[in-house]
């Protein structure tokens, strides 16, 4: 019976290096359909697992992404940087509506997943350069020169996931790359949720840029002299160099969205004649005075409160008079996910009780 199970085990052997050999070496031609793609790589995936072969998901989703043309390479890009915890079937999922989103519209600005959970600081920042993005894209206002604010929805980035994000305002901002050489970014975003820096290449190619890539590095030619900018790293070209983005020399004008309201309540709710002298005496600069929005609190602060002229009722035995109220909903919701509480209150005890 053990010379049996021995014998059996040589066939078990010989497919599961056949079914390991044919996972590793998938690969997906340039326009072949990603759906069929991933119906054929999940089969050896199902066999690993029946073989108990122990592969974790990320190296499962690492083979997937490595068997993807170069067509791909910004999807990747975008998952690299980003560090997204995918199943395999949410990759090859997202890989289905990639091909048909570039498919539908190949100018789609592709950029990284917004995220507000990661600190950034000041000399930590990099600036990364990405083929298949269509835009500059900044997460720090105080680098931007001549910068200004954009109205909702007046320029929309598109993630990599399929999802939406709004940029705030938009400038100029110079990378400093020796003494006498510096290149300017045009109309670099301001996307304040964006865990890095971008640099769209494209875009700098069309400004009469020259780059060049070898080994590994990302040069800048000029006057055919090289200067390298940075490195290939998982994917993405990081800048070296920190400092290379110079900070505007002058100072940020202060930001002038609901300068007017701000004003208005810093200056106790003043009414909007008081606010007019102050602005033709060139003290404080006030914009959008005219589209001041009407303040509740003001009006209501405002109003003759009128005399109350009924009689209060006072209960002359115990549950003959009893007050209720309800509050809510509430910001943080309680143990349990209640919003709302009531109370009652018994006007001749004063013994109160909510739940």
């Amino acid at each position: 019976m053990l010379h049996m199970k021995e014998i059996n085990a040589v066939p078990d052997r010989h497919s599961r290096y056949a079914t390991t050999k044919a996972f590793f070496r998938t690969k997906i031609a340039q326009g072949s359909s990603l759906q069929s793609h991933g119906v054929k790589i999940l089969s050896p995936v199902e066999k690993l697992e029946e073989f108990k072969v122990a592969l974790d998901n990320d190296t499962y989703i690492g083979v997937i992404l490595q068997s993807l043309p170069p067509s791909y390479d910004p999807f990747i890009i975008n998952y690299n940087m980003n560090g997204l915890e995918k199943s395999i079937h949410k990759i090859i999922n997202m890989l289905v509506q990639y091909e048909a989103t570039t498919h539908k519209s190949v100018s789609a600005v592709l950029v990284g997943e917004a995220s507000t959970s990661k600190a950034k600081s000041k000399e930590g920042r990099t600036l990364e350069e990405e083929e298949g993005c269509g835009a500059h894209i900044c997460n720090n206002l105080q680098v931007l020169e001549r910068s200004r604010r954009l109205s909702k929805d007046e320029m929309i980035l598109k993630l990599g996931d399929g999802k939406a994000v709004a940029a705030e305002a938009v400038g100029s901002l110079s990378l400093v790359i020796s003494d006498h050489i510096k290149i300017e970014l045009k109309d670099c975003y301001y996307v304040p949720s964006m865990i890095k820096n971008i640099i769209s290449i494209p875009i700098l190619d069309d400004d009469g840029y020259t780059f060049m890539i070898d080994k590994n590095s990302f040069y800048l030619m000029i006057d055919n002299n090289s200067h390298q900018l940075g490195t290939l790293v998982n994917g993405l070209y990081i800048f070296q160099q920190s400092n290379w983005i110079m900070a505007a020399q002058h100072k940020q004008k202060l930001d002038n969205h609901e300068n007017a309201q701000l004003w208005h309540a810093r200056l106790s709710h003043i009414s909007k004649d008081r606010i007019w002298k102050l602005v033709d005496s060139k003290s404080p600069e006030v914009d959008d005075l005219d589209n001041l929005p009407t303040n509740e609190s003001c009006l209501k602060g405002k109003m003759t409160k009128k005399p109350f002229v009924g009689q209060s009722a006072i209960a002359n035995g115990l549950l003959d008079l009893i007050y209720t109220d309800i509050y809510g909903p509430l910001n943080t919701p309680a143990r349990g996910g209640y919003s709302y509480f009531i109370t009652f209150t018994n006007n001749h005890s004063w013994y109160g009780y909510f739940t």
